[in-house]
């Protein structure tokens, strides 16, 4: 879904949940929190690698400031053993093996927020 697809889509919600009545609101609201808990992981994995892609075109104030509102917990990824360019660009942004394997049999690599501001 594409960035406009997604704003066409939250315009339509705005209109729809402000006739809403309180307790279709709080629904809305319940659900919508649901879904951050439930998705936490992937959203945090996925933020931390939108910090690493934006290292070098966006101004370290910036990055700084996503960092800040950035929970300080540690970041987890997977890498297919052989992939060494992935490898590369991880450790370029500071994650490290933990010596651990996935489900999948992928290595595991881990980045803690002291790594990613020193």
């Amino acid at each position: 879904m594409t960035t406009m697809e997604l704003l066409r889509r939250a315009r339509q919600a705005k209109t729809a949940l402000a006739l809403a009545d309180g307790d279709a609101k709080n629904r809305a609201l319940n659900a919508m929190a649901d879904a951050l808990l439930d998705n936490a992981q992937a959203i945090l994995t996925a933020n931390g690698l939108d910090l690493i892609e934006a290292k070098g075109t966006v101004s370290p104030v910036m990055l700084d400031r996503l960092a800040l509102e950035y929970p300080k917990k540690p970041i987890y990824l997977s890498v297919i053993p052989g992939n060494d360019a992935a490898v590369r660009l991880y450790r370029g942004a500071g994650f490290r093996f933990t010596g651990e394997k996935d489900v999948h049999g992928e290595d595991v690599m881990r980045l803690a927020y002291s790594e990613r501001n020193s």
